[in-house]
């Protein structure tokens, strides 16, 4: 990433310091998350900065990275993401058994970003708050009455001085604007933790990324075979279970078709220097369209919009051409630069 994003990340993690305590340092930021990787790159980036980061992850995939929670109570990897059936009450609950604890004493801020509603468990404990938007704003809660409780939480947050309300996509940007009337601050996500560098080796394939749709794979089948007399190309996940960043390095590219409009694994990969190739924008119009090959872009196609922004063009379609362009013209792919386009 740019030096000046470098500089944004740094001014903002300054104020977010500022903001949470006067005893620097050490500045202690806390996670309970759900994706290993956008905490990883969060914690990674402010350590960088001089701060403390503790994480504590209820991720499936937390063992790969030892960050999994342990001892937390009332909290569990099934009642955490929601807080349902009774959120307010475990709200309630978690707040009175944590106040005094270790874990919040010696913590100056909160960081969510999957889900972000999270934070919702955390706002009584008066800290300062850094919240990413890494996915549909609405994840977790899709639901009316409780997406418009968190909306208004979004648009309290976005004025408030203690709490740098984020996304790191420009597309979760644009999102976050549409749907809560606030601009939150771009912070694409760094990937710092992958010390890893692009070295070819000879003889090696061109990897596919992995994909969530039948539609999808069955797209990059055809493409594998006419490819095959000129190119030699292989599944990532065929090739390799688990992976070292070095093993994805020693390839020659990765063909990204793209299941929603943001992944770690495009930071991971651009960080590295790794040739990436992916779907121009109006064939990647064509394939969600007609295919839906980017299943995982739309969480709750029903969700409700303001009244403010009733005739803009909807992120949660695949029936409006116009509508879905102007969406997708914002993924990963498609904004970040040197990536090659297939027509």
């Amino acid at each position: 990433m740019s030096t000046s994003v470098l500089v944004v990340c740094y001014a903002h993690t300054q104020t977010l310091a500022a903001a949470g305590s006067k005893l620097l340092p050490p500045f202690n930021v806390v996670s309970i998350d759900y994706h290993i990787a956008t905490a990883q790159d969060s914690g990674q980036t402010l350590r960088s900065f001089g701060l403390n980061f503790e994480e504590h992850s209820l991720s499936g995939a937390c063992a790969r990275t030892g960050s999994c929670a342990t001892g937390l109570q009332l909290l569990t990897r099934e009642n955490g993401f929601t807080l349902c059936p009774r959120p307010h009450e475990l709200r309630r609950r978690f707040f009175e058994r944590y106040r005094q604890s270790a874990l919040v004493r010696g913590s100056d801020a909160f960081i969510c970003s999957h889900p972000a509603a999270f934070c919702e468990l955390l706002l009584p404990f008066n800290r300062a708050l850094l919240v990413v938007v890494t996915t549909n704003l609405e994840l977790a809660r899709e639901n009316p009455i409780r997406w418009r409780a968190w909306l208004r939480v979004v648009r309290r947050l976005a004025n408030d001085t203690r709490t740098i309300l984020a996304a790191n996509s420009e597309y979760d940007v644009a999102y976050v604007r549409h749907f809560a009337q606030v601009t939150p601050l771009l912070l694409p996500s760094l990937a710092a933790y992958v010390e890893a560098s692009y070295a070819p080796q000879g003889g090696k394939p061109f990897l596919i990324a992995p994909v969530h749709a039948p539609a999808a794979r069955n797209f990059l089948e055809r493409a594998k075979e006419a490819a095959a007399p000129y190119v030699k190309m292989a599944w990532l996940r065929e090739l390799y279970g688990d992976y070292t960043f070095e093993q994805l390095g020693a390839h020659p590219g990765v063909v990204i078709l793209p299941y929603t409009k943001s992944v770690m694994t495009l930071f991971e990969l651009y960080r590295m220097g790794v040739p990436l190739f992916a779907p121009s924008l109006k064939l990647l119009v064509d394939l969600e369209m007609k295919e839906g090959i980017m299943s995982e872009r739309i969480y709750w196609k029903g969700a409700p919009v303001p009244a403010s922004a009733i005739d803009e063009a909807s992120p949660n379609t695949r029936s409006d051409r116009a509508a879905v362009e102007k969406w997708l013209r914002l993924s990963d792919t498609l904004v970040f630069p040197h990536i090659q386009k297939a027509l």
